[in-house]
């Protein structure tokens, strides 16, 4: 008995000795795992800040070369990078920025960057208006400068400054990350080598163990016959349930395969689709584009010469190529919406805002249109699809005016219940409810063409945009007293419950 108890006393000694050893050791590990974690995202950081500052700067370079096309070409289609450019640059400096606000150092070097980089944009800026205004020769005249290529070398070297300080500081994170491996490697060695020592004096306890179990297994064993009977009838059971399992396992599997056959088989016919509405679209246009032309020739040629019906018979093929190729750019839209939308990202609905009033600048003018709207918040989504969205909506309400009044447009924004309800309000000549539903159809008109013009694809479109972004759409209406649409962005894509107003009241 006495000795039972020194045994007992010895072990439990043995056992906290151990466990602080372990304890000590496991800090050890965690203080070094942590440097190590900590040393690895100082890397990781680093290489951020280069790979933001080649996009920037890509893309400032994307920029100048659309508008080298555009100077040499005069066609719209190349300033596409130049506008994308803008935005990039923009959001690739304020992610810089962020990326930098530890190091004042290359903080104040990114301000000198953001001001030069900005006074590039704005000399590409007024080579195009020179271009567009009085023609390839004054344009050329003006890049031949060498303004614009001093802001280039300007900007490469204080880019390549930034890049010679974030290599000076990744050689040296990079000697810390080894200074944390071989740390944590030296703590997980003795750790382990401690740990192999406490498991051979766990064997050693354990054949003690086992010593004394194979008497106790002598006295069981007397006792198993009588149980091997139950033992047999469980067992059966077992099997007969196995059987069961087996068989639900194979549906699974099966169901399993089947799903994903189908998922494989969406994704290509997605894919197949996709590549349809291209071609389709490309090989629609040019027979379209080829009638048209041949059509306006021959109107030149026997302008004067052909009776009225002649003539009316050539204006309504016109008008029904045009329509026909708006609506197949319209349907090509439509139909990679959810496809090849942009990844999410940070956007001002107010600034998105002014974007497609901008864009209807002439149709506000012509129309003596107000637009003014509430404070808006800022959202995580597609800026061009949002942009799009109240682009579409404000045309829509200019299109549906009333002859007698000036249309006058708001834009509102409130938080309803764990999301935000943007509206877009207008007193133009409104609906009747019966028709709520049937305008949210792709190809589905209140008006003729003749009335309004259109495709009968505008609010579809709209309503694709807003679920893709997770919302939903509807309107409220009467007739003769203007309509209201509403969408909705959940709460989960609001990133600032207050953002900036629009920039002015778009006053036509």
């Amino acid at each position: 008995m006495i000795n039972k108890m020194k045994t007992n006393i010895i072990t439990v000694c043995g056992s906290g000795f151990a466990l602080t050893v372990l304890a000590l050791l496991g800090l050890l590990t965690y203080r070094d795992i942590s440097a190590a974690r900590t040393a690895y995202q100082e890397v990781d950081h680093t290489y951020a800040i280069l790979q933001k500052l080649d996009e920037v700067f890509s893309a400032l370079k994307d920029a100048e070369a659309g508008q080298r096309g555009y100077v040499i070409t005069g066609r719209n289609k190349y300033l596409e990078p130049y506008y994308q450019a803008k935005v990039d640059v923009d959001q690739g400096l304020l992610a810089l920025q962020d990326l930098t606000k530890n190091n004042p150092r290359q903080w104040k070097t990114l301000e000198g960057i953001d001001l030069i980089m900005r006074k590039k944009l704005a000399m590409l800026k007024k080579t195009i208006e020179l271009r567009r205004a009085k023609g390839y020769g004054e344009a050329s005249r003006f890049v031949e400068t060498g303004v614009g290529e001093g802001l280039m070398d300007e900007i490469r070297e204080k880019v390549a400054g930034v890049q010679n300080e974030e290599t000076r500081l990744l050689k040296e994170r990079a000697a810390s990350r080894g200074i944390a491996a071989r740390r944590l490697i030296e703590a997980i060695l003795l750790g382990g080598g401690f740990s192999l020592a406490l498991l051979l004096a766990a064997l050693v306890v354990l054949r003690n163990e086992i010593i004394k179990r194979i008497k106790v297994e002598d006295e069981l064993r007397q006792h198993q016959e009588s149980l091997e009977s139950i033992v047999e009838d469980r067992t059966r059971d077992l099997a007969v349930t196995n059987a069961h399992l087996k068989n639900e396992i194979m549906m699974r599997e099966k169901a399993e395969h089947d799903l994903r056959k189908t998922m494989q088989d969406l994704a290509r016919s997605n894919s197949e689709l996709d590549q349809f509405a291209s071609v389709a679209s490309h090989d629609l246009q040019s027979p379209l584009r080829t009638i048209s032309g041949f059509i306006e020739l021959l109107a030149k040629r026997y302008e004067g010469r052909l009776d009225k019906k002649a003539e009316d018979y050539i204006a309504r093929v016109l008008r029904g190529t045009k329509r026909m190729s708006v609506l197949i750019h319209d349907l090509y839209v439509y139909s990679r919406i959810g496809t090849h939308g942009k990844q999410f990202s940070v956007v001002n609905m107010s600034a998105l805002l002014n974007d497609a009033a901008e864009n209807l600048k002439d149709i506000i003018d012509n129309n003596a249109v107000e637009v003014t709207c509430d404070v808006l918040p800022e959202v995580e989504g597609d800026g061009t699809q949002l942009t799009q969205l109240f682009q579409n909506l404000i045309g829509n309400a200019i299109k549906f005016r009333k002859k007698t009044v000036h249309p006058s447009i708001r834009i509102s924004a409130e938080q309803r219940q764990g999301e935000w309800v943007f509206g877009v309000h207008d007193n133009g000549i409104g609906m009747e409810s019966r028709f709520y539903d049937r305008i949210f159809v792709i190809f589905q008109r209140l008006h003729t063409s003749e009335e309004y013009p259109g495709t009968g694809l505008g609010l579809a479109l709209c309503k694709k945009i807003v679920e893709r972004h997770g919302g939903r759409i509807w309107v409220d209406s009467r007739p003769g007293a203007g309509s209201s649409f509403y969408f909705t962005m959940p709460e989960g894509q609001i990133r600032r419950q207050a953002g900036a107003n629009c920039s002015a009241t778009v006053r036509g």
